[in-house]
């Protein structure tokens, strides 16, 4: 089946020319005698991705494949890298592109041992805005020479400063991944503490986008003018990588107010603006 229509934040389709049937091949690699290969499709009634593996070229062809989905995301345009470092290892890294209704389209990856097993979905680059052009098969993966199970990686993200709209990031692998299949195997040279709302003004409600360079607490509160405690929308401990909440601002009184953040070594104060 085709991988069908993707949204966005504010129920906006990403304009892809093709997706109602993109069922076609994205990228693949032949290495160590075995053809693998990365496609869209529709999981669930969602758009999802196809990995495969060919073995047995030329004359006793087989093939397994295997199905990457999201219950709440969107995922397209796939494109995969071999990561291994010897003729047994077959191991890859996948980048590929998410959205969804409440998530502003981004770049994510996977990776996948020898064994075939694939680690849970890790985030590369969050979005902060809508994306209001032809989406996603604009990327790229590529193994960097003698680096063996490293791999740099180039997508589309919603970005609120034009033209930025493509992320380049470094994927790898860490050394006992084939033990131990889960998010922390792809790592990215690019997460540092960082603070993100979107829209600002807001009418009814805001993103609040955050990047974490290890798990650590955070503390978000808003304020108003006044300095009076307002909202608490985080106080926990929380994971390494990229965050998203919202805050519903539909009762709140048009005026001026004050959103902070604080982590470990991090503390920053953004000023929010409401419109009615």
């Amino acid at each position: 089946a085709g991988a069908g229509a993707s949204y966005q934040p504010g129920g906006i389709q990403l304009l892809d020319l093709n997706a109602q049937n993109n069922t076609y091949l994205q990228t693949a690699f032949y290495e160590n005698g075995m053809l693998q290969f990365c496609q869209n499709t529709k999981v669930n009634g969602k758009a999802g991705i196809i990995l495969g593996r060919i073995n047995g070229i030329p004359n006793n062809l087989s093939c397994t494949a295997k199905t990457v989905s999201d219950p709440n995301l969107y995922l397209q345009f796939p494109s995969i890298a071999y990561a291994g470092n010897s003729s047994s290892d077959n191991s890859t890294i996948v980048g590929l592109q998410h959205t969804a209704e409440n998530t502003y389209p981004g770049i994510s990856a996977v990776y996948v041992n020898s064994n075939f097993d694939i680690s849970a979905l890790t985030t590369v680059k969050a979005g902060a805005d809508t994306i209001n052009g032809v989406w996603g098969d604009y990327s790229g993966i590529c193994r960097r020479y003698n680096h063996p199970g490293e791999v740099w990686y180039e997508g589309q993200y919603g970005s609120t400063t034009f033209p930025n709209i493509n992320w380049i990031a470094k994927l790898q692998k860490t050394a006992d991944c084939d033990q131990r299949i889960v998010s922390e195997n792809i790592k990215t040279n690019h997460f540092t503490n960082s603070l993100t709302v979107a829209p600002n003004p807001l009418s009814q409600s805001t993103l609040i986008y955050f990047t974490l360079s290890q798990s650590q607490k955070v503390s978000i509160k808003i304020f108003d003018i006044e300095g009076k405690l307002l909202k608490i929308i985080a106080n926990k401990e929380m994971s390494e990588g990229s965050h998203q909440l919202i805050w519903n601002a539909e009762n709140v009184k048009p005026g001026e107010y004050f959103l902070r953040m604080e982590s470990t070594g991090f503390s920053e104060v953004k000023k929010l603006i409401i419109l009615k």
